[in-house]
């Protein structure tokens, strides 16, 4: 049944900017949207790898469990649902979204733990998750690319002559090209194989190991840019 209802919420979504020619209300009516039935599932697709039990990437709360998400409700109805900036670099769907909305609005009610199974097979359909049919998924949750997502950042912060960027780069690190990113530095690997929490571009970018926090003089990067670098390194830090 839970299946039958998140199809016939995607009726709803084909109108007026946001979620389609139906008011909020009107989304309410196809069922109860709950944490176990439907955010849960969401939420550890697109936001635990962060804000998990202990926060990481400059995360500053955690979003595990009931308890943690519902406290912040709020604050993830305004970001992914309003002002769409995380998770960050690539915004939630529309069908995730309008559930978010639907959850929020109708007090972020817990739902039952038996629920979580089949809504983490929904959210995968959904969020471009296999399809049931075998196909590819539909792009939805796309990883952040250097070319589209990390380069700016490298451009605006540490990518200019004195720091990491040509031939007089700091600690012989270019991050002006990727292929400058992989080669590394003096001091190595930047990647951590994939894991941000092993990751020396992450300890510098947080200050973290006893690492100097760059950019040196700055303030450190927003959360929203700390995130999507974690995101990326996670995904084996594409080139594009």
């Amino acid at each position: 049944m839970r299946r039958y209802g998140i199809m016939a919420l995607s009726l709803f979504l084909t109108g007026c900017p946001g979620f389609g020619d139906k008011t909020i209300d009107d989304l309410n009516t196809v069922g109860m949207v709950t944490y176990h039935g439907q955010i849960k599932a969401i939420l550890d697709a697109r936001c635990a790898t962060c804000h998990a039990a202990t926060p990481i990437a400059g995360a500053t709360n955690s979003l595990h469990d009931y308890e943690s998400a519902a406290a912040e409700a709020e604050r993830i109805h305004a970001r992914a649902v309003i002002e769409m900036t995380m998770p960050p670099g690539a915004a939630l769907n529309a069908e995730d979204r309008a559930l978010i909305d639907a959850w929020y609005k109708s007090g972020a009610p817990e739902g039952s733990p038996a629920d979580d199974a089949g809504a983490a097979l929904d959210a995968g359909d959904m969020d471009g998750g296999p399809s049931d049919d075998g196909g590819e998924p539909d792009g939805g949750g796309a990883s952040p690319t250097w070319d589209d997502d990390i380069s700016p950042i490298m451009a605006a912060s540490c990518a200019f002559p004195g720091c990491h960027a040509d031939e007089s780069a700091s600690a012989s690190l270019d991050l002006s090209t990727y292929a400058g990113y992989q080669a590394g530095g003096t001091n190595g690997d930047l990647s951590g194989g994939g894991d941000p929490d092993e990751s020396l571009f992450m300890d510098h970018l947080l200050g973290r190991s006893g690492k100097l926090l760059m950019p040196i003089g700055g303030a450190q990067l927003p959360d929203e840019q700390i995130g999507l670098i974690s995101t990326w390194l996670l995904a084996g830090s594409p080139e594009n």
